[in-house]
């Protein structure tokens, strides 16, 4: 039988006593089939001296080199195949307290693929993702990312960090939002320079200042009515007297027909 990966619900409120007794069955049974479990957070959180015990046996059985690396090694990129073994300072699933209790230190949670103490530093991160609690390889997830801010650490499929190309920080959108220029193609986050960003719903395009005050066209620009920001494609000049044509008013369509409702309809006096 192939080897198998128990995913138990990271929510649920199934009790401990009802699963481990099944799970201690199949870490018994000849012929290992069992590959990898994703532990609840609540057994984790509440780190009962019944789930201690069995980590203390799920260790010493799946950390003693039941599995082979799956790193791969070399320009042919040859999988390693050492055996993984548990080290001396690191557990299979880690025992130690705090966030981290429970968590696989060898193991990717997305592939189930193991590596061996050499390699597993190069494949594995050391902590886990904060949000969703588990560690993936390098082909699985980007990540994880720490923002320089709150210090947050999130695997990118939870949060996107991304770098700022001018002070060089990486941050998540709720600290600091970071833009993607359209036209000099780099990402400045709002602390750098001041980003305008078209406000019409569905549209992502955006322009640093720099870049809007040296463009003839200005990509995105404000609507001198309502305040908010539109792209070329979404704004309308309005075009109601020579002087605003001059002077090159721009109005978002919202505003452009009310402002040519006010002009065509004038108020009865």
């Amino acid at each position: 039988e192939g080897h198998r990966s128990a995913v138990i619900n990271p929510g649920s409120t199934i009790s401990e006593e009802a699963v481990i007794p099944i799970l201690e069955s199949i870490l018994d049974a000849e012929g290992l089939s069992l590959k990898h479990v994703h532990f609840p957070k609540k057994w984790r959180a509440d780190k009962s001296q019944m789930f201690d015990r069995f980590l203390q046996k799920y260790n010493r059985i799946m950390g003693s080199g039941t599995f082979t690396c799956a790193a791969k090694r070399g320009m042919a990129e040859k999988e390693c195949g050492n055996r993984c073994y548990e080290g001396p300072l690191r557990y299979w699933v880690n025992r130690e307290e705090g966030t981290q209790f429970g968590v696989h230190n060898f193991s990717c949670y997305d592939c189930n693929n193991h590596f061996c103490p050499e390699c597993v530093d190069e494949h594995i991160p050391r902590q886990a993702c904060e949000k969703c609690e588990k560690k993936c390889c390098e082909e699985c997830c980007e990540g994880p990312l720490t923002c320089d801010d709150c210090e947050e650490t999130t695997c990118f499929d939870c949060t996107c960090i991304s770098e700022c190309h001018r002070c060089s920080r990486s941050t998540c959108g709720d600290c600091c939002l970071v833009f993607l220029c359209n036209l000099c193609s780099e990402s400045r986050c709002s602390n750098c320079v001041p980003f305008l960003y078209c406000d019409h719903p569905g549209c992502f395009e955006s322009n640093c200042m720099e870049c809007g005050v040296r463009s003839s066209t200005r990509e995105v620009e404000f609507c001198l009515e309502c305040d908010q920001s539109y792209c070329a494609e979404h704004t309308i000049l309005r075009q109601s007297c020579a002087e605003q044509i001059h002077n090159h008013d721009t109005f978002c369509p919202g505003c452009n027909n009310r402002a040519h409702q006010l002009v065509l309809e004038p108020p009865i006096a």
